[in-house]
């Protein structure tokens, strides 16, 4: 008989346990949810962003150079940056 109480109380500590994690899962998931959320909601700003600044500074630069060659290393080095955007956003 004590080993029976024994095991029903065993029982009740691994109930408990498997109700406090299903609980954590769910308060977990939801973080996960807002911060996915976040994420693309940032994603599309800086998208947007990215399109003004390298229209701007295109044109800017453009104007002021004048040079086909100019102008192509200062497209590299605004798709450079935005590369660096975007891995910070993914990490």
């Amino acid at each position: 008989m004590e080993a029976l109480h024994t095991l029903n109380d065993k029982l009740d500590v691994l109930i408990k346990r498997y109700s406090s994690a299903q609980d954590e899962i769910k308060r977990l998931r939801t973080i996960v949810e807002g911060q996915n959320s976040t994420i693309d909601s940032l994603s599309k700003k800086v998208k947007t962003l990215e399109s003004g600044v390298a229209t701007a500074q295109l044109g800017k630069k453009i104007a002021e150079l004048g040079n086909k060659t100019d102008v192509r290393k200062q497209l590299d080095a605004i798709i450079l940056e935005i590369d660096k955007i975007m891995i910070t956003l993914n990490d």
